[in-house]
């Protein structure tokens, strides 16, 4: 027998709604420990989030460093005997380097948030001293990968990386098969982001009861959702229309 879409919906909802109450009571009875723990973290963090930093970003790097050193390596071992074999191996093994880069940009800009929400000055001169240099490298590794890869398909020739219009470009190169697949990942990309949304919002109700956070998550939360899914929509009325 199919169950009615409500009633799942109503399963759900209660359910949700059951392990909230179960986690909310567990930790009001812990209240102090709980306020106290985050307290001792908070202090913590402050003092060695350069530190972090520093290191997490420098780790990142390395491994998009060394990744594009192994392309550049399979590309120079090219012959016509072996030419299709290691044009599938660069495809395989690019992934892991871009996302090396783009987890380390990210590190960067969320690092010197982090120090300057602490607004201790050495703190926040080292962050942004060390974001200038990861981006600079970050930057270089997404160019060189992409130069790597017009090298393996000429017809993205014309695609500058440093140029505002790249995406733009690169689309406009790209055959059926690969927008296809960009699309697709950009559908996976919106379905997993509402899941992040409602998560990212349950964890500062929950980070609200015991340590005041103020509106601002909620408004970045709301502001990003809304553009989130507002940009989504816009683009498929667009392209019904086209």
């Amino acid at each position: 027998m199919k169950k009615h879409p409500i009633i799942k919906y109503i399963l759900i909802l209660v359910i949700s709604g059951s392990c909230g109450a179960l986690a909310s009571s567990i930790i009001m009875n812990f209240e102090d420990g709980v306020v106290g723990a985050i307290n001792s973290f908070s202090d913590w963090f402050g003092s060695v989030t350069p530190a972090l930093h520093i290191s997490i970003c420098l780790f990142l790097s390395l491994m998009s460093v060394y990744s594009i050193y192994k392309l550049k390596k399979l590309l120079n071992s090219i012959t016509p005997e072996n030419e299709d074999a290691i044009y599938d191996q660069i495809e395989n093994q690019s992934n892991p380097g871009m996302m090396c880069s783009v987890l380390c940009t990210i590190c960067n800009f969320f690092f010197l948030g982090a120090s300057t929400a602490y607004m201790i000055p050495k703190n926040i001169f080292i962050s942004a001293a060390a974001t200038l240099v990861f981006v600079s490298i970050n930057t270089w590794v997404e160019v060189s990968q992409v130069n790597l890869i017009k090298k393996i398909n000429p017809k993205f020739r014309n695609a500058d990386p440093m140029s505002m219009r790249f995406m733009k470009d690169w689309e406009k190169e790209s055959d059926e098969a690969e927008t296809f697949e960009m699309y697709r990942a950009g559908y996976q990309s919106y379905k997993n982001l509402r899941y992040v949304f409602l998560i990212a919002f349950a964890i500062c109700c929950m980070i609200q009861i015991f340590y005041p956070i103020g509106l601002a998550p909620f408004i970045l939360i709301a502001i990003f959702w809304g553009v989130h899914s507002l940009s989504y929509l816009s683009a498929c009325g667009k392209q019904k229309k086209s």
